[in-house]
Formats: structure tokens, C-alpha cells, sequence
């Protein structure tokens, strides 16, 4: 979905736009075809030059050329450059032929690509939202769409992991809602979606603002039904919680009660148990340990869960920090032994406390 990015695409704008019939144009993008393009870049200066003469300088073809100088410069390793140019192009484009104009919104992408392309990289982020923005407003999916995918991009470019798996997890529920599973545009959402939760643990999202992301990453995950992959996230938002505001915080409890609930919902027994581990230990530092109505029942759940994976839980002893527990898993044996032979051993209904259920995994602004 990169617009611009492939230079065929570019060299695709002499079937909708007025070219001079010079032959330096010509010249020009087939030296960029080349593979040369400083050459092609030096030539469309020239192109340039001769569009002005014979067009004048606020012609559409003028115009046109002006776009093919800019791409090749930035092409040629001048992405800065290329910038200058867009930004003087789109300003043009907008008093001579409007804002809304396909060309006026054509030099708008390649500003913020190229803002991209030099390392701008939340340059390139906002202006794709606004374009997005605008997009919906208009009431074209597509095209709100394709922006999405293009902010998503550049969010992974800029580091910002987190940000771009929402963005993309966003991006495939609405696809689907509103074009369908089978649509190109859905395909992609999902293609990008997996590529990027597969590059996890992430990278750059320490701090709050960080958090954030990494939570309404991990809610976009849940919503779109992937419980292992949310589990994960929420288990690295519990380890960012704790760097952040210490083991007994209520923003730690709360990813810990994410987590578990994540793992109900993905069907690992053994895994929801050992996250219920998790909460009881954080719930015990708080001060609401053994005896409280909330832990009682939060440990019964973890029984059940703990006899659900087949495993069998002896508690050797309980303290203000944790209990320490030893798990003895039981001799195989045939399947039918436990469970019937082709189904799956049911999962036992776990219930938080509405206090605990309540807790907001949100970081202090």
C-alpha cells in the first residue's frame, strides 16, 4: 500500500496527467526506470526548465514534471530535498486546482511519504491521520483504509511497536466490517496485523505515554478474539507496570487480572492457573491476602483451573510475600481416561470480584 514507493507507480502519472511532449521528460523517467536516478533527477531539472517556457510556470503539465523532480530527487538519496519540493508542489496544487483535487491529494501522500523517507518519521504519522480523517468525513472506506495501513507503517518505522499493532488490529476489524473478509484492503489488514505481532516482545515503548499504547494495543488485540497474543501483551504491560509503579500497584494488578482473564478465554488451563499465581502474589502484597472474601475466591478459581490442566497443586506453606506451591502432573495414560476421545475438557466458569474487574489499567498522566 505504499503510494509512490514503486517507481512504476510514479512513472504511471503520464496516463493521468497532461506531459509536455518534450522529449527530456521522456528521457528523464526512462533514465529513473534505469535504476539512475540522480541522472533521471538532473534530466526532469531540465524538463523543468523547458515546461516553463512553453507551458508557463502554473501549467498542469509544468506540474506534472515538477512531480516527477521531486520523486526522483528523493529516490536519488535526497529525501530531504524531496520534501522541499512537495511541500512547494502541494501548496501550488492547492491554489491552482483546489484542495480536493486527485492531484493536490497525490502531492499530499508524496509530502508525508517523503517525510517518512527522511527519517520524520511522526511527521509522516500525523499527516497520514489527518489525510485518514478526512477520508472517513468523505465517507471513502478504501481510502481510509489504505491511510490506515499507511500510518501503521510508519508508527513500526518510528519504532513505536506498540501504536502500529493497534493501529493494525483497528485496521482489520473495521476492513472487515465494512468490506468484508474477502476484500484486498482486509487482506492486507491481516497480513500486516500478523507480521507485526510476531516481531513481539516490542522495543521502544518504555514510560507512560508507552503504557498506554501497549494497553489499547492489547484491548484492539483481545476485541478481535486472539486471547494467547493479548495474553502476551498484557503480560509485558504487568512487567512494564511493575518497573514503572512497583509489584503491589493497582496498574500491575490489573494487567495481572488482563492476563489470567486472556488465558481463561484462550482455553490454557495450566497457563490461567500460573496467571491467578500472579494475582494472588500481587493481591497478598497489597494486603488482601488469605482471608479476605476476594483472594478466597480468586484461589478457588485457581484450583479449579489447576485441576482442569490435569495438575495436581500441594501448597507447602503461605507468607506475606507468596505462597510457594510444587505441581505434580499426573502419569499418561490413555485419553479416554480422563476425557472422552475427541473432546476437549471443559473449561470451568472463573468470575473476578467487581472489585478486582474494576481495577484501571491506565498509567497517572
Amino acid at each position: 500500500m505504499k503510494w509512490g514507493r514503486r517507481k512504476a507507480k510514479e512513472s504511471s502519472l503520464s496516463g493521468r496527467l497532461p506531459q509536455p511532449p518534450a522529449d527530456s521528460a521522456a528521457a528523464a523517467e526512462q533514465a529513473g526506470l534505469q535504476q539512475n536516478a540522480a541522472e533521471a533527477a538532473s534530466r526532469y531539472e531540465a524538463a523543468v526548465s523547458e515546461a516553463v517556457r512553453e507551458f508557463g510556470p502554473e501549467a498542469v503539465e509544468t506540474l506534472a514534471v515538477r512531480h516527477q523532480l521531486a520523486h526522483w530527487t528523493g529516490e536519488s538519496g535526497r529525501p530531504e530535498s524531496a520534501v522541499e519540493l512537495f511541500a512547494r508542489l502541494l501548496a501550488d496544487r492547492e491554489r491552482l486546482q483546489g484542495p480536493h483535487h486527485q492531484d493536490s491529494e497525490l502531492a499530499r501522500h508524496q509530502l508525508a511519504h517523503w517525510y517518512g523517507r527522511a527519517g520524520r518519521f511522526q511527521e509522516a504519522v500525523q499527516r497520514y491521520e489527518i489525510m485518514r480523517r478526512v477520508a472517513v468525513q468523505q465517507g471513502r472506506p478504501d481510502m481510509a483504509l489504505s491511510l490506515m495501513c499507511e500510518v501503521g507503517y510508519w508508527q513500526r518505522q518510528a519504532g513505536d511497536t506498540a501504536a502500529a499493532l493497534r493501529t493494525f488490529a483497528e485496521m482489520l476489524r473495521s476492513a472487515q466490517q465494512e468490506l468484508g473478509p474477502t476484500h484486498e484492503l482486509t487482506g492486507i489488514a491481516r497480513q500486516r496485523y500478523a507480521e507485526l505481532a510476531g516481531d513481539l516482545p516490542f522495543g521502544n515503548e518504555g514510560g507512560h505515554d508507552g503504557l498506554q499504547n501497549l494497553i489499547a494495543a492489547a484491548a484492539e488485540v483481545e476485541a478481535s478474539g486472539d486471547f494467547r497474543r493479548a495474553g502476551r501483551l498484557y503480560g509485558q504491560i504487568a512487567a512494564q507496570s511493575e518497573e514503572l509503579y512497583g509489584r503491589a500497584s493497582s496498574q500491575t494488578l490489573s494487567a495481572r487480572v488482563a492476563q489470567a482473564k486472556a488465558a481463561v478465554n484462550a482455553g490454557e488451563h495450566a497457563e490461567a492457573a500460573d496467571c491467578f499465581d500472579a494475582v494472588l502474589a500481587c493481591m497478598e502484597l497489597q494486603g488482601r491476602g488469605p482471608g479476605t472474601r476476594e483472594y478466597e475466591i480468586l484461589r478457588g478459581q485457581r484450583e479449579e483451573l489447576a485441576r482442569s490442566a490435569g495438575r495436581v497443586t500441594f501448597a507447602s506453606g503461605s507468607g506475606p510475600q507468596r505462597c510457594w506451591r510444587r505441581t505434580c502432573r499426573p502419569r499418561p495414560g490413555p485419553p479416554a481416561a480422563c476425557w472422552p476421545v475427541g473432546r476437549k475438557p471443559r473449561m470451568p466458569p472463573v468470575s473476578l470480584p467487581s472489585s478486582t474487574a474494576r481495577t484501571t489499567m491506565r498509567p497517572p498522566r
